[in-house]
């Protein structure tokens, strides 16, 4: 399984299709990889996010963010330590806000489900769930 962000690649949904297509499963978060972050300690994300807005919103949710850069330090990891089941729950509401209005918590994206459209929403925990920190 791969990590794949939003950020500002401009050829991302040919690169997702091209992982898929070889069987390479990815967890893909959009507008980036700090929505997983940040879903570790709120709830009520909703559509329209940017890159930057979630990364304020991430070190304004926890003091341990407030200087967050890309890396994940000590203290990061600490204020993220027990809260993954807490994220997967929010991840998992997120599908089942999806703006394409056919993708289900329980199923996942639908695979009509562009991958651009899928915003906000993170496949992170699926990652953790093949690995058995939180469950499917």
């Amino acid at each position: 399984m791969g990590v794949l962000d939003r950020d500002e690649h401009s050829r991302l949904e040919e690169s997702y299709g091209r992982a898929e297509s070889a069987g390479v499963r990815t967890a893909f978060s959009n507008p980036c990889f700090e929505l997983w972050l940040l879903l570790h300690f709120v709830s009520g994300v909703s559509g329209g996010q940017t890159s930057k807005n979630v990364q304020d919103k991430l070190r304004a949710a926890h003091q341990a963010f407030r200087d967050f850069g890309k890396s994940l330090a000590t203290p990061h990891q600490r204020a993220l330590n027990g809260q993954e089941a807490a994220a997967a729950k929010r991840a998992k509401m997120l599908i089942a806000n999806c703006p394409s209005l056919i993708c289900t918590a329980k199923s996942g994206h639908a695979k009509d489900c562009r991958v651009l459209d899928r915003i906000p929403s993170t496949e992170v925990w699926e990652f953790l769930a093949e690995l058995g920190i939180v469950s499917w």
